[in-house]
């Protein structure tokens, strides 16, 4: 039974209403009863008192089953304008305890389901992070907790590397889809966990990492679907090439406006700062396990730009993705326009032309004369060493083609 407590102890109805404003808090509970024969009467075995709920909903309480040695009990409930509470509890037939309480800033705050595939549920609970931006800008980082029943309690899995004694490849295999998943590189994680649990089924902790990696994946991939700013959804996926897709769609002078498509009209516009930090943070640590990532560098740039048009870091970001990945035109384009507007000077490279090989333009290196008589207002090659300062060009949403 589950129900409502008033400060003077007595028992009340499950939904039973407040007679007037000023009375006092209501304390949820769940209660067990066991029935006397002998005296035809119902006595309380055991009572949990709720201490996060505001409210409890018909239905709230349902038995599950976790394991067969208890009774178990679900409760789902909410406190504040828009947050859930999931506790669960057990009952062996002595005493009722709570096993798990946990609340999050949204409805929804936990639930069963058997991650790992042996036939048993695990307590799944949400412990996503619903103000990326704000909470109203519907874009969240989800993260999952997963905790199973050890045979005494319910303790919490995480990814783990495997000891020193694991077979060398296997242990090669599953702690690199365990650095990725710590580096925010989900989607690369997922395929890496993959190959470790083909290579041994039969591992107890490469199969609990390959079960919260792909329940991570999932959620997150699912998010980008109804994200507030799927670019930063993709990113919290590690899925850097769609992130960029949505970047490509505009012009380079697009891209870098300070009033960016990319940012205008979108939940975004009003949290720059937020914006920034996510994408900054999130890149960087990309980086920290996968240096050769372009994508992570260019991302890292722009949202640097955003930040300070000024700061050279942007640049040297964006020229790195473009030395790391020197067919991607966006990266040598968005490294030349970058240069020509903040009016600073190229490096020195033996061609002349930044981002070309040495036999681009050798002979114009360090002959003006030569390359003014081909180069107007550098619109003659698409990458030039024009270092004078230009107005910013006015920006249209263009489609790149």
């Amino acid at each position: 039974q589950a129900g409502d407590q008033h400060e003077n102890g007595a028992a009340q109805p499950e939904h039973a209403e407040r007679q007037n404003a000023d009375q006092r808090p209501q304390r949820h509970f769940v209660a067990v009863y066991e029935y006397k024969h002998a005296t035809q009467t119902w006595r309380e075995a055991g009572r949990v008192e709720l201490d996060s709920p505001d409210f409890l909903s018909e239905g709230g309480v349902s038995q599950v089953q976790i394991e067969p040695s208890h009774a178990w009990l679900a409760v789902e409930s909410g406190a504040g304008a828009h947050g859930g509470c999931y506790d669960v509890l057990s009952f062996d037939g002595k005493t009722l305890e709570s096993q798990v309480s946990h609340c999050a800033s949204s409805p929804g705050a936990g639930h069963l389901e058997d991650v790992n595939g042996d036939g048993r549920s695990e307590v799944v609970l949400n412990n996503s992070d619903n103000y990326v931006l704000c909470y109203a800008c519907g874009v969240r980082l989800m993260r999952m907790r997963v905790l199973h029943w050890n045979g005494d309690h319910l303790v919490e899995t995480n990814v783990e590397h495997l000891p020193v004694s694991a077979p060398g490849e296997l242990r090669e295999l599953n702690d690199r889809a365990v650095d990725l998943f710590r580096h925010e590189l989900v989607k690369d994680a997922v395929a890496a966990i993959q190959d470790a649990a083909v290579r041994d089924p039969s591992d107890q902790t490469v199969a609990w990492n390959r079960a919260i990696i792909r329940l991570t994946a999932q959620a997150r991939a699912q998010h980008t679907k109804e994200s507030g700013y799927p670019l930063l959804a993709h990113l919290f996926c590690g899925d850097y090439a769609s992130a960029l897709k949505i970047v490509r769609a505009y012009s380079v002078p697009e891209i870098f406006a300070e009033d960016s498509p990319l940012l205008a009209g979108t939940p975004a516009e009003n949290w720059r700062p937020e914006l920034v930090q996510w994408i900054t943070s999130t890149t960087t640590l990309a980086i920290e396990e996968r240096p050769d990532l372009a994508g992570a560098y260019f991302l890292r740039g722009w949202a640097t730009h955003l930040a300070d048009p000024t700061n050279p870091t942007a640049e040297r970001d964006i020229d790195r993705a473009s030395s790391l990945n020197p067919t991607d035109t966006l990266y040598a384009e968005s490294v030349a326009y970058l240069r020509r507007v903040s009016g600073r000077t190229a490096p020195d490279h033996p061609g002349g032309a930044p981002n070309c090989g040495p036999h681009v333009m050798l002979g114009y290196y360090q002959n003006p004369e030569a390359t003014a008589a081909v180069i107007r207002n550098g619109s003659s090659v698409r990458r030039t060493t024009s270092t004078r300062a230009v107005p910013r060009p006015s920006t249209r949403a263009t489609r790149r083609s």
